[in-house]
């Protein structure tokens, strides 16, 4: 590893160690950059902007680099200017892709009725977590699944702070995520689950263990972050991504016409609001217009 990246990835968590680097990489591929002696920052920016404002490169894959960038440059106005002409490119392709995703998408019942369907555990606690917590993909890779009894209690307390966990006790289930996307704004969840389908998967998975990985690899461990993704698209639902779903389940939202649920799916994923209407609202397809009219 050179020293630019370890300078990026020191001090920070392993998943996210994991991203920068894979990001860094992406970088230096994009730059043509070849061997550890040459850096990134030696380039300058004038290299470095022309590939993160080239949109035949995947939006998400550019605000990856970006992260990179501004750990290795210092000129914050210049690069919050090229921040925000990636976010209006993500944007005006996000409006794009809600416009085709509108007639392709399944209906919210058709979703529920495919998850009802389900007899694999794994499959139906993956995609269930995605339907009601709203979760996001390492939200549920990094699940452990535990069981408590009268002679085995699971003190939440004492389990491991780089996990998240279900923890099936007192006839319920109980989700704890530390480790998600936005924790650092919204710090630990908990959800108390009492869906009896959702209890009755989880103990059929963990079958006769009392601790368990919900993703495992062949040796039975945890797997790693660099293989979330493949391992996760096993599981899919009716072949949907969890960010498919997250649309499906803002369409409900809009048909329903509720701010309650709006508030709800904002506080289970740790999202705001306005990012999830900008996001994942496939009937925002169009920005709002800025014109005022009054009821004449």
């Amino acid at each position: 590893m050179n020293k630019e990246l370890k300078l990026i990835t020191a001090d920070v968590k392993d998943i996210t160690a994991t991203t920068y680097r894979n990001s860094y990489k992406r970088l230096r591929d994009a730059l043509g950059i070849t061997g550890n002696r040459k850096s990134i920052k030696s380039l300058g920016l004038d290299t470095v902007e022309p590939i993160l404002l080239d949109e035949t490169t995947n939006s998400n894959a550019r605000a990856g680099m970006l992260t990179i960038v501004k750990k290795i440059f210092d000129d914050k106005e210049r690069i919050n200017e090229i921040d925000q002409k990636i976010r209006q490119h993500k944007r005006e392709h996000q409006v794009k892709k809600n416009g085709e995703l509108v007639e392709s998408l399944p209906s919210h019942k058709e979703l529920i009725a495919g998850l009802k369907k389900v007899t694999d555990p794994r499959k139906y606690i993956i995609n269930w977590l995605f339907i009601y917590a709203n979760t996001r993909n390492a939200d549920v890779a990094l699940i452990d699944l535990h069981r408590g009894n009268d002679s085995r209690r699971v003190n939440v307390d004492e389990l491991d702070k780089e996990r998240n966990h279900i923890v099936l006790q007192d006839g319920h289930a109980l989700l704890i995520r530390n480790i998600y996307k936005t924790a650092k704004s919204y710090g630990q969840k908990k959800n108390k689950i009492s869906s009896r389908s959702f209890i009755d998967k989880a103990r059929a998975y963990l079958g006769d263990d009392m601790d368990k990985p919900l993703l495992t690899n062949k040796s039975g461990g945890a797997v790693g972050a660099s293989s979330f993704g493949a391992y996760l698209k096993r599981f899919r639902l009716m072949g949907l991504t969890e960010s498919a779903i997250m649309k499906i389940i803002m369409s409900h939202v809009a048909e329903k016409g509720s701010y309650n649920m709006l508030r709800k799916v904002s506080q289970n994923r740790g999202t705001s609001i306005s990012t999830l209407l900008a996001e994942y609202d496939v009937t925002n397809i169009k920005p709002p217009s800025t014109d005022l009219k009054g009821e004449e």
